[in-house]
């Protein structure tokens, strides 16, 4: 989340699924985790900070 916020400045958000229906009702199709960026699923599993922002600067890059 530092990462989001100190390099992207983007607010990062953390959503506690905490029961079924949240779980169904998440914008990832997974359930258990998900990376969103602007509506769209970059990651469905914990990625490393790397990857994150290699990530980030090639979505950036090409909006």
């Amino acid at each position: 989340m530092a990462t989001a916020k100190d390099r992207f400045h983007l607010e990062a958000q953390l959503i506690n699924l905490s029961d079924a229906a949240t779980a169904q009702n998440s914008p990832c199709p997974f359930g258990t985790f998900g990376i969103i960026f602007d509506g769209k699923l970059i990651s469905h599993h914990p990625i490393s900070n790397t990857r994150f922002v290699n990530i980030l600067e090639k979505i950036i890059k090409n909006v």
